[in-house]
């Protein structure tokens, strides 16, 4: 039996830890327009589908630097999840730049250009006979993995919801390789941290 008083301990650890948080979350921060000398750094969390490999789950951390009034030097990570059961994958960070060419107090239209390199993880499938009473032919699923670097060029637009929360939609064409006339769409839902 647990003991509710190392029960009561983890939740007040849990509380102790997840608020500072949930108030970080909650307060404001400058919403004008990007300019010069400004640098933002948030995440998007986000769902897309890819015309190679269908649906996928994006972490995507970022940070940018403005080096003119609406234009900026973005460095960023990017975490995919391919496939139904997020097996599949691909792990890199990239340099790009962002150019924001229509913006309202809400709505940010913008172009974004840049190169990413990471590892694509993958499985291939050889077929083995293997033994099941008589001999049958079976598959067996075998890792592969690819570095590689990749161009891509895409076009978004933003909502904001409030000074620290918005939507987010982009789509992109990803050139490489291994995995050329690859095409993005995404949605999800960032956070700006700074």
């Amino acid at each position: 039996m647990i003991n509710p008083n190392l029960k009561m301990k983890n939740y007040l650890l849990a509380v102790t830890l997840l608020l500072p948080l949930g108030v970080l979350a909650q307060t404001s921060i400058e919403t004008s327009n990007p300019t010069q000398g400004r640098i933002q750094i948030g995440i998007v969390e986000s769902v897309g589908y890819n015309n190679k490999s269908g649906g996928f789950i994006r972490t995507n951390p970022y940070a940018q630097y403005f080096i003119k009034d609406n234009w900026a030097i973005r460095l960023e990570g990017r975490h995919d999840f391919y496939g139904p059961v997020g097996v599949d994958g691909y792990l890199g960070a990239g340099l790009s730049t962002r150019f924001n060419f229509l913006q309202t107090n809400r709505w940010l239209l913008y172009g974004q250009a840049g190169y990413f390199y990471g590892q694509y993880r993958g499985f291939d499938y050889k077929k083995v006979a293997i033994a099941v009473g008589p001999i049958i032919d079976g598959l067996e699923r075998i890792p592969t993995y690819s570095n590689q670097g990749m161009l891509s060029v895409g076009v978004g637009a933003q909502y904001k919801i409030g000074s620290r929360w918005s939507i987010n939609a982009q789509v992109e064409k990803n050139f490489t390789k291994h995995r050329s006339n690859e095409f993005n769409a995404t949605l999800g839902v960032g956070f700006k941290i700074k």
